[in-house]
């Protein structure tokens, strides 16, 4: 080889040398930006994921159901629901062509891809950029992740986020149950989430009774809930968006083998009929008491937490059971509420007050033995809105003499009177009665007056008399919170407790007239019987319930006793029920308020008639109407019940007898006295006898005597200042 050829090679070789150094150098330039590019991608990923929520599956579960009310046959009575309550259905409820609908439009390669699809995500890119297409490219896994765990924003964070979720959910779900997840709680429109209330609320229609086009449009949805609404497209008499997304769906299903020819071609012309507006809000029925009920448990389970219960607290505790699905059931009677409701709406003796408005009524009916509020009535027609003014519960008023077994007379008996203990009624100053004239009005017998006379004619003197003289306003007040009063409400004088001109209402007053008829015990008023959470598992029943003794049994029996004469002899009458055993005492505040309260061997109730305004009543306040009020519910109510002692002890069994008292001293007689046949226990029997009587006339010698034992002997005489003298004293 010549020196000139290689010297040649030997250049080439340099020249190759070189261009290979150079590939090397640009080859590894290369590789470390390319390394770079990924440490710094795998950097900014992980930027992104900062914050990332942890994939909880759990919240599978933790979506919002409404509650159900149920009576006490456990019939539901109505639905207590949320914004956005959902109504789960499991994958084989779902129908195929429903499913295969949302996957067609939405992500027809999901049951092939591990949570993200490249090619529709690269698709979407492209057909942003381009303007050539507006489909997304998440997933339904994605769709699921996002609506579950993160917030609607458009960033990169959350798309990150989103992705890296998606492809942990799919490692941990089968596919049928993200499918069944998702069906379940995406947002279609309104207040509607998940397939199965769009279902209803849109078409009135259970998800197997769907035509194929109906399920079009359900999946069409998705894109913008408010475009595509059907009831939009009603309302605005335009149904061309949501003709033209319903018709893009079926194309889509028929373009990807999910239905026929003859399926497509009949869906294209097929037509549905759309609900005009949305029933899941229509005002409940009974909504009076659901309410009531409602609100019951909320402070039940607010007291179970150790929370105050405020309106505040209430009203977070109603939306929270609007959203969990708590299964409660009640002791809400249909027959006896529509009994009552339509006999207090039908009675035709209603006063009118001074504004020409008709007097409004309040009414509870109890089953006095366990404390369950049966029935209430909120107005003399039932409310036609949700949450409104509940009369029996919202309500408080004097409710006049009605108020004196409670505050009166039970605690009177229970501190040691009988029903034949005697007062003055007369018209002279009482002491601690302050006011001008130092005594009450009303009527009197201008002379003293027993106990059972004084209930049955309702006098106030006597009543205050008992009060001041055998009670104690101290003693009394002691009684009636027992009774389950709020003495935050309760005037702590002889007009606020004697009188009942203490605000009060129709429910505290039922469960304390269901004290006496319960033997002395009282319970706490209440409406559900159990709450189930939504596994079924009991989070609230009865043995919650408050319940104590407020008055010995005797005492119960004593002042039914009364009550039931006053029904026969008393200003009760009108309200007596025939072939049934009932007690129970009337009662007038000014020319304001009527009421009545009474019970039988079955139920307690308390009905009171007034204006809201609380102003005076145009038509006189007769002791008899709300008598008759409640007898005109109670009789129906009773129809078919056997008659019984309304206690379930004898007056035998609780240590009551009868023996003869004097009708002026309530003490025990002697000869001359005027007596009557009254019921007594060893404790208020009385101890003493009369000495008003056997005072002898200037001209009369009584040669007869008692000694401290009771027994008569005549061997002796009474003078005329009553200073007996036997024979040897001489005259």
């Amino acid at each position: 080889m010549s020196k000139e050829e290689k010297a040649k090679k030997e250049k080439k070789t340099k020249k190759k040398g070189k261009a290979k150094k150079v590939l090397l150098i640009l080859l590894g330039v290369f590789m470390v930006l390319m390394i770079g590019a990924g440490i710094f991608a795998w950097s900014y990923w992980n930027k992104l994921l900062e914050g990332c929520p942890e994939l909880d599956l759990s919240k599978r579960y933790n979506y919002s159901i409404a509650s159900t009310v149920y009576d006490v046959n456990e019939e539901e009575i109505a639905a207590y629901v949320g914004n956005e309550n959902i109504e789960w259905v499991t994958i084989d409820e779902i129908p195929d062509q429903l499913k295969e609908a949302f996957i067609a439009i939405e992500d027809k390669r999901f049951y092939t891809h591990p949570g993200i699809d490249i090619r529709r995500l690269i698709s979407a890119v492209i057909g942003q950029i381009t303007h050539s297409s507006n489909h997304g490219g998440s997933t339904i896994t994605q769709q699921l992740i996002k609506n579950m765990y993160l917030t609607r924003a458009k960033t990169y964070e959350r798309k990150a986020q989103e992705i890296h979720l998606a492809l942990q959910l799919e490692k941990q779900m089968s596919k049928d149950e993200i499918l069944e997840w998702y069906l379940n709680i995406l947002y279609l429109g309104e207040t509607n989430y998940g397939v199965k209330i769009a279902a209803q609320d849109y078409f009135g229609k259970d998800l197997n009774e769907l035509s194929l086009r109906e399920c079009a449009a359900l999946a069409g949805l998705v894109q913008s809930p408010n475009v595509y609404n059907p009831r939009v497209a009603v309302r605005e008499n335009n149904f061309e968006p949501m003709n033209y997304r319903i018709n893009t769906v079926l194309y889509t299903m028929h373009e990807q083998g999910k239905i026929t020819d003859e399926e497509y071609e009949y869906a294209l012309n097929d037509t549905f009929d759309i609900k005009e507006s949305t029933e899941r809000f229509l005002l409940y029925d009974y909504p009076t008491y659901v309410e009531y009920a409602i609100e019951d448990v909320a402070k039940e389970l607010l007291e179970k937490d150790g929370q105050p219960v405020t309106s505040e607290t209430l009203q977070e505790m109603r939306i929270k059971i609007r959203n969990e699905g708590y299964q409660i059931y009640t002791a809400f009677d249909r027959n006896i509420q529509d009994i009552a409701q339509q006999e207090i709406h039908d009675f035709d003796n209603y006063p009118r007050t001074e504004n020409g408005e008709d007097a409004e009524v309040s009414a509870v009916i109890m089953d006095h033995h366990n404390g369950r509020v049966v029935a209430m009535i909120g107005g003399r027609s039932e409310t036609q809105s949700a949450e409104g003014f509940n009369r029996a519960t919202d309500s408080l008023q004097a409710v006049g003499s009605s108020i004196k077994p409670l505050s009166v007379y039970a605690p009177a008996l229970d501190c040691g009177c009988n029903p034949g203990t005697t007062v003055l009624d007369i018209k002279e100053k009482i002491e601690g009665y302050n006011t001008d004239e130092g005594y009450p009005g009303g009527l009197t017998d201008e002379d003293v007056i027993t106990m059972r006379r004084a209930l049955e004619q309702s006098h106030n003197i006597p009543a205050v008399r008992f009060l001041l003289e055998k009670v104690g306003i101290d003693k009394a007040l002691e009684y009636m919170e027992a009774e389950g009063f709020d003495l935050n409400h309760i005037s702590p004088s002889p007009a606020g407790m004697a009188l009942g001109a203490s605000d009060v209402s129709t429910l505290e007053m039922t469960a304390a007239y269901a004290t006496l008829a319960n033997l002395g015990e009282y319970i706490e008023p209440h409406a559900y019987i159990k709450v189930l959470d939504r596994d079924g598992n009991v989070i609230l029943d009865e043995t919650t319930v408050e319940r104590h003794q407020v008055y010995k049994e005797s005492t119960s029996w004593l002042v039914t006793n009364m009550m039931e004469t006053n029904m026969v002899n008393g200003l009760g009458v009108r309200g007596r029920l025939k072939h049934m055993h009932c007690a129970g005492k009337t009662g007038t505040h000014e020319q304001k308020v009527i009421s009545f309260g009474g019970y039988t061997p079955y139920y307690t109730s308390f009905v009171r008639v007034s204006s809201d305004d609380y102003v005076n009543l145009i038509k006189p306040s007769s002791y008899y109407m709300t008598s008759a009020l409640w007898k005109a519910y109670m009789q129906p109510i009773h129809e078919g019940l056997e008659d019984k002692e309304i206690l379930p002890k004898s007056a035998e069994e609780l240590g009551i007898y009868k023996t003869r008292l004097c009708t002026n001293s309530g003490l025990l007689p002697k000869d001359d006295c005027p007596t009557q046949y009254e019921y007594v226990t060893d404790e208020s029997k009385p101890k003493e006898r009369c000495s008003q009587h056997y005072y002898p006339n200037k001209e009369d010698l009584y040669e007869c005597w008692w000694d401290e034992n009771g027994v008569f002997h005549d061997n002796g005489w009474w003078d005329e200042n009553g200073v007996f003298h036997l024979y040897t004293d001489g005259y």
